[in-house]
């Protein structure tokens, strides 16, 4: 075992002597087992075109986790369409808090209508 006990910088400079009393101490420590939290995993699953050709899409919680409620106001889904930008609280997306548990979905169609062939990119 090599130990460290003193730091120097050139013969002249020297730093304070280690405590390794209080090192091997904290060493020694049994270490607490962390909480495991699981987490929600937000991720939209499927774009399209619905009948009337406004952009639609599903937002899915793949996570093992549940989003606790107040998170519902500080999330937000961001859609752009050419020059066209929407920002959609999570809230109002799902007012029913579906998303809230493992495994839950929604479906939204926004206002976009879209009147031209496009390629969709997810």
């Amino acid at each position: 075992m090599i130990v460290i006990s003193e730091i120097s910088l050139g013969a002249e400079q020297k730093f304070a002597p280690l405590n390794l009393e209080t090192q091997q101490q904290q060493i020694q420590k049994p270490a607490q087992p962390l909480p495991v939290t699981l987490l929600p995993d937000l991720t939209v699953e499927r774009i399209w075109l619905n009948s009337k050709n406004r952009i639609a899409f599903t937002i899915k919680n793949i996570g093992k986790g549940s989003i606790v409620h107040d998170i519902y106001s500080k999330v937000f889904v961001k859609l752009t369409y050419v020059n066209f930008r929407k920002t959609y609280p999570l809230g109002i997306l799902d007012p029913n808090k579906l998303l809230s548990k493992p495994g839950g979905f929604i479906s939204y169609t926004s206002e976009i209508e879209i009147s031209s062939m496009e390629k969709v990119i997810d």
